[in-house]
């Protein structure tokens, strides 16, 4: 049987292995941020979810009882509560002429003399358009999901959509404090204070605090305060001169002070053909609990149970999301189709440090 582009495109094996080999390429880029914060969790068949605000991490001391009287009765802490929804993503890729006119080389050559080398070289050339499908809606879910991490809201615009709708905002009641001016010298002392031993009676137990390289550099190492007193905790022969401080080397310093450990996180995502933005913004530190703080709520899409006639299906994310190839007058295209919304279930035990204002 000779092999065409609709044979090609149709057959979930050969699909299926340029999914794989596409996730076995992916670069740094390609990474997918928000599996390290949330866990999938489907939403009702209509696409609706109740979401909880607020999730108690702490745990209330037990009472002192006599040992035969009634154990008193005591309620669950009461969750702020809402409904959400889940939103849909889908686009579809066109395949140019000239990247077709190259995959029917490829083709030809395999039909001539059949062989796993060009089997090899076919998929190669077809991980970019399928690369596409796979990772743009968990590139959107990246980033709502770092939005609220470090501002408390996340907007779906025209900038960040322009070829889709704008959706309301979602705002979170994270706690947000800003740092003065007059704190730039004494950062680590207004981090304990004002943060970490401020927001502990309301429950909050930080694991990490969040930022960027250039607020790690700049607001962190570049504090006038830690220049004068912590780094002097940091052995001079684990100090290059010529390099810069890592977070390895002076979280254990920080945590003397009770501090939690600093990661820097840097999220690049392409929002456009060409422009590519780091989603982690410059003086910003995001204040986060242990464990997963939320969830990603999806439902199935109805056109993976509905199919269209004329398109060829491939189930992705275990029936989660669904990538499809088509053959119409105006071109060949590759699509994709998901269901998702970022839900975060523990705003009120995180925290987001603003020091816009420290100049």
């Amino acid at each position: 049987m000779l092999l065409t582009i609709d044979l090609l495109l149709s057959n979930p094996q050969i699909v299926k292995a340029v999914i794989d080999r596409s996730v076995v390429t992916a670069t740094e880029a390609d990474r997918v941020h928000w599996r390290d914060y949330l866990d999938y969790d489907q939403a009702n068949p209509d696409g609706t979810f109740k979401t909880f605000i607020g999730n108690q991490t702490g745990v209330v001391v037990g009472t002192f009882i006599d040992r035969y009287s009634n154990k008193p009765i005591r309620k669950r802490h009461s969750l702020g509560s809402g409904i959400g929804e889940v939103a849909c993503l889908g686009d579809a890729y066109q395949m140019t002429n000239e990247r077709l006119e190259k995959l029917q080389i490829l083709i030809d050559t395999y039909n001539r003399t059949p062989n796993a080398t060009v089997i090899n070289e076919i998929v190669d050339f077809l991980v970019d358009d399928l690369r596409q499908c796979t990772l743009a809606p968990h590139k959107a879910f990246d980033k709502m999901n770092a939005d609220l991490r470090f501002t408390g809201t996340a907007k779906v615009s025209a900038n960040a959509n322009n070829e889709g709708v704008t959706i309301d905002d979602i705002t979170i009641p994270i706690n947000n404090i800003k740092a003065a001016v007059g704190d730039k010298n004494n950062l680590v002392t207004f981090i304990r204070d004002k943060v970490i031993n401020a927001l502990r009676p309301k429950g909050c137990s930080f694991d990490r605090m969040e930022m960027n390289l250039n607020t790690f550099q700049n607001r962190i190492l570049g504090s006038s305060e830690f220049k004068d007193k912590y780094r002097l905790g940091i052995k001079q022969d684990q100090v290059n001169p010529f390099t810069l401080l890592t977070p390895e080397l002076i979280n254990p310093v920080l945590s003397v002070a009770g501090i939690p450990r600093i990661v820097i996180r840097e999220e690049w995502i392409q929002t456009s053909p060409d422009t590519s933005v780091n989603v982690v913004p410059d003086d910003k530190i995001s204040f986060v609990p242990a464990g997963k703080i939320g969830r990603l709520m999806w439902k199935r899409p109805y056109e993976m149970v509905d199919n269209v006639p004329g398109k060829q299906y491939t189930s992705l994310e275990d029936g989660k999301m669904f990538i499809a190839s088509k053959r119409t007058e105006e071109g060949r295209f590759m699509e994709y189709g998901m269901e998702g919304i970022v839900s975060i279930e523990k705003p009120t035990k995180m925290a987001i440090l603003d020091l816009s204002d420290l100049g």
